[in-house]
């Protein structure tokens, strides 16, 4: 039974991705996406307690209703047009607080491509990215919270 519960555990957290983002950086994400939770949660059916602490705790399922709560949560803050198929690179970059270089990098183009999975596969480009440079937006940089 307990080699079960480890290949459970284990199958779980090879679905998943874990960053490693300073807190500072994560708590001004936390700030931007809160007051759309509630609804991106909704309209996604993601599990409610991933939807809210996925950013907090950095980990990122692979899960289509997850993939689906980005997407939203992109949408509703305003870093990616849902009627256009397009992102917005100016608030891409405001909001997350990266340079031109890191959205080159994530923020190719959409195609005719699942855009649940476009949002997904972004967010862990910028956060992969973000880890490796150890990018800190900082107090004042990057956001502007309402």
């Amino acid at each position: 039974m307990k080699v079960v519960v480890i290949l459970c555990a284990l199958f779980s957290f090879a679905l998943s991705f874990k960053f490693n983002i300073p807190a500072q950086t994560r708590l001004k994400y936390e700030a931007a996406i809160l007051p759309h939770k509630a609804k991106c949660i909704l309209e996604s059916k993601v599990v409610a307690d991933l939807g809210m602490n996925a950013l907090l705790n950095m980990e990122f399922p692979e899960d289509d209703n997850f993939k689906c709560f980005l997407k939203c949560v992109g949408t509703s803050v305003g870093i990616f047009k849902d009627q256009e198929k397009k992102f917005d690179q100016q608030k891409s970059m405001e909001i997350l607080g990266i340079p031109s270089t890191i959205y080159d990098k994530c923020f190719g183009e959409i195609l005719d491509q699942n855009l649940c999975d476009v949002a997904f596969n972004t967010a862990k480009c910028v956060l992969r990215n973000i880890e490796s440079v150890g990018i800190d937006i900082g107090l004042g940089i990057g956001l502007k919270l309402k």
